[in-house]
């Protein structure tokens, strides 16, 4: 048998009751490395432009800079 591995998120799930769309996971998951590349600090070729107020509320989190700017 093999083993099946399940991510947190999964697993939460799973404990909730929810099914888990494969495909919507698999797009969470593009999302995710796609906004990792953009707030890797090393990054030279990508670039983000958000309202200055909300990058200089959140210097260390690209993902709650672009929160704060879809609140406006």
């Amino acid at each position: 048998m093999a083993n099946i591995t399940f991510t947190p998120y999964e697993i939460e799930c799973l404990q909730a009751g929810i099914a888990i769309d494969n495909k919507l996971v698999e797009e969470l998951k593009k999302d995710k490395a796609r906004l990792d590349w953009l707030a890797d600090r090393d990054n030279n070729i990508g670039n983000v432009t958000l309202p200055t107020t909300c990058v200089a509320n959140n210097l260390t989190d690209l993902r709650m800079a672009i929160d704060e700017a879809m609140k406006l």
